[in-house]
């Protein structure tokens, strides 16, 4: 069982150093935490536009419908999509 006292809050990272922007995600990705971020996320997602994208789950603890919804809002806005762009490091329990 997981304590929620110790899950860390939604946050991301974002490498737009090379053809394809990176966004790594960690911590609980669940509605009551992504307020929180959503205007972070959305000025990203006005970055990446027209790139490739590749976002890594792997660090998330938690994650609901409507986390799932904000990740794939990311990778939708990048116009360029191709089999490069992808959502990684998902596990069961995503």
């Amino acid at each position: 069982m997981v304590n929620k006292d110790s899950m860390s809050a939604a946050a991301f990272t974002i490498d737009a150093r090379g053809p394809a922007v990176r966004l790594t995600a960690s911590g609980d990705w669940r509605a009551p935490g992504l307020a929180v971020i959503d205007d972070d996320l959305r000025a990203a997602e006005d970055d990446a536009i027209g790139r490739e994208i590749i976002i890594d789950i792997a660090g998330v603890e938690r994650l609901d419908t409507a986390g799932a919804m904000a990740l794939q809002r990311m990778l939708r806005a990048c116009e360029k999509r191709t089999d490069s762009s992808a959502i990684i490091g998902a596990s069961d329990a995503h």
